[in-house]
């Protein structure tokens, strides 16, 4: 079987020969890609991603063939228009499917018009999309700022940045572009891959038609040895890994710190990941309105085992986002057996069982997420019992066998399905 993928940010195999950095590595797509290639040695892979900055270039490494093509310059002065929608993306995928004639084409995410590869009549391959997030989700102005008011989210702009199309305001813009296409991507797709209860209702009330399947996430390799212990923690520490923009809700997370402080006053927020600055902006003249600058450390960007020894040490892992599909996040810390404490959306409900794997809060009540974390705080039998169930969860919901084996039967399946 030959199987050709298309991601949405570059491989690490790529990154490393370019010798440039970039936001993201796509971790879970490289574990399952390591994976699929060690137990699957009957399967030829190709693995495509059209990107700004990158060289362009066919090479082969550790038996997968990676082809990488430039979008031009990482950087621009201006970003009114997003690459993507030129018109020569999908002539350069195209190429590429010539070039490597796959029996399967396995897009991941609908954050890029790669879907739109089935509207291609002249294309007689089997297409299967994998959904990360739903950009027609994440593009909501609710999910976008939440409950920040309008005056709030304009202050966060900064003029240079904002004139050259830089900030929160142009980031909803673009998806709102976004978002059309991803509509007539699933309504168009034949096949798609999920994870949560979410995702399949979405996509299903896009196209009633699609044959959907449940494939699960392989991790990195971190998170399955280590394991959280309350003997080795840091009491009244909390953490969390994407700081990123509002869509992540942290002055939420903060209104709660605050109503906490008093009580718990060696509580303290590690945040990992590089927020934008606007969004850091905003942060930092929160943090001094409600006079908790003390209690906040921002992290920057860590690694994979940086990671596990922040979750390790942490009380709680939280998660305050307005929308998420799967959060990588979310199951790195229950694999670990962080106790955790997430809001109630999108397909987190499909991860967390309240009470039992983790402890869930309605996204804008800052309230009630203050009292979840004091009893955690206050009950070492809570704070164990979550973590045992969550880890004995997330091991099954994450075994890599068991994903190989179902990712494997599904793609014979859609070959099958297609030839027919």
């Amino acid at each position: 079987m030959k199987v050709l993928w298309f991601t949405n940010i570059p491989m690490p195999a790529i990154i490393q020969k370019d010798d440039k950095s970039f936001a993201g590595t796509g971790g879970w797509m490289l574990a399952l890609l390591d994976s699929l290639s060690k137990e699957r040695k009957d399967m030829e892979i190709g693995v495509a991603c059209i990107y700004p900055g990158l060289k362009t270039q066919t090479f082969k490494q550790n038996n997968i063939t990676y082809f990488a093509i430039s979008q031009g310059p990482k950087k621009r002065l201006f970003y009114f228009r997003n690459l993507d929608f030129k018109k020569d993306f999908l002539k350069k995928c195209l190429d590429i499917i010539n070039l490597y004639q796959p029996d399967i084409i396995h897009i991941h995410g609908t954050e890029r018009p790669y879907g739109l590869l089935t509207t291609f009549k002249e294309l007689k391959i089997p297409i299967v999309i994998s959904i990360q997030g739903l950009i027609s989700e994440c593009s909501k102005w609710i999910y976008t700022f939440g409950d920040l008011d309008l005056i709030s989210i304009l202050k966060m702009h900064i003029f240079f940045r904002f004139i050259r199309g830089i900030g929160p305001l142009w980031e909803y813009i673009q998806f709102k572009k976004k978002a059309k296409i991803e509509e007539k991507i699933l309504k168009n797709c034949q096949f798609v891959f999920g994870r949560t209860l979410w995702d399949k209702a979405k996509v299903m009330a896009v196209n009633p038609k699609v044959i959907y399947y449940h494939i699960g996430e392989i991790l990195r390799s971190e998170f399955y040895k280590n394991k959280w212990d309350i003997r080795n923690i840091i009491r009244y520490s909390i953490f969390y890994t994407n700081a990123g923009g509002p869509r992540r809700n942290l002055h939420v997370l903060y209104k709660a710190i605050a109503l906490l402080k008093e009580k718990f006053p060696k509580i303290h927020l590690f945040l990992a990941g590089s927020p934008s600055i606007e969004y850091k902006k905003f942060l930092t003249k929160l943090a001094k309105k409600l006079n908790i600058e003390k209690q906040i450390t921002f992290l920057g960007l860590l690694n994979a085992k940086q990671i596990v020894k922040y979750l390790c040490t942490s009380h709680i892992f939280i998660i305050p986002s307005l929308i998420e599909n799967s959060p990588n996040s979310l199951c790195e810390a229950q694999l670990v057996g962080t106790p955790c404490i997430a809001s109630y959306t999108g397909g987190i409900v499909s991860l967390v069982k309240h009470g039992e794997t983790g402890l869930l809060f309605p996204p804008h009540d800052s309230n009630l997420l203050a009292n979840y974390i004091a009893e955690i705080f206050e009950s070492d039998k809570l704070a164990i019992t979550i973590s045992k169930n969550a880890r004995y969860v997330a091991r099954k919901r994450h075994d890599p066998k068991k994903i190989i084996e179902d990712l494997s039967n599904a793609y014979q399946d859609i070959i099958e399905r297609y030839n027919k």
